[in-house]
């Protein structure tokens, strides 16, 4: 740390007075070892690591086993039933039938789907799940089944974030 660093930490020290605590902070503040060692503790925590492509492979295996499992319906009626109520769950599989096949044609009028007449742009009024659909966009150009690309971009959901939950706590571990 610091001089500045120093100076304000020896001026909360003396706006502490002697709480439970302050000789530990006291030493921590007046000894350059200790703030050394702090200062590596600190830049060495979110260091990355490199990261093998089988491990990773391995994580996401086991949580796809784990998103087939806890949802299990899901994974045995791909392509026939959508997943949940049939609110929200089928608005965004008709959006991801859009946004892919928009997306097949350069772009071109991805804003302005055939709904809300005569209003433009009605895409921006819900969701656009422009994240998902470059994931999901080939199987949607191959099969041609909005129910079957929001199934799986609903099982592969699961499968990321948990990879993601993995390498954040592997990177802060």
């Amino acid at each position: 740390l610091g001089a500045a660093h120093r100076r304000r930490a020896q001026e909360l020290l003396k706006t502490l007075g002697e709480s439970p605590g302050a000789d530990a902070r006291k030493r921590l503040v007046d000894d350059p070892a200790s703030e050394a060692e702090d200062a590596d503790r600190i830049a060495s925590r979110g260091r990355s690591r490199p990261w093998a492509v089988g491990e990773l492979a391995l994580v996401g295996a086991v949580f796809a086993a784990l998103a087939a499992l806890l949802t299990y319906p899901v994974v045995t009626t791909l392509a026939s039933r959508i997943p949940g109520d049939l609110g929200d769950p089928v608005l965004n599989a008709w959006i991801l039938s859009w946004v892919t096949e928009r997306l097949g044609h350069g772009g071109a009028g991805l804003w302005s789907p055939p709904i809300f007449h005569p209003y433009p742009l009605t895409l921006a009024y819900s969701e656009n799940l422009l994240g998902i659909a470059p994931f999901v966009a080939p199987l949607a150009w191959l099969t041609h089944d909005p129910v079957l690309v929001y199934d799986v971009a609903f099982l592969g959901s699961y499968v990321l974030a948990g990879i993601g939950a993995y390498v954040l706590f592997c990177t802060f571990l």
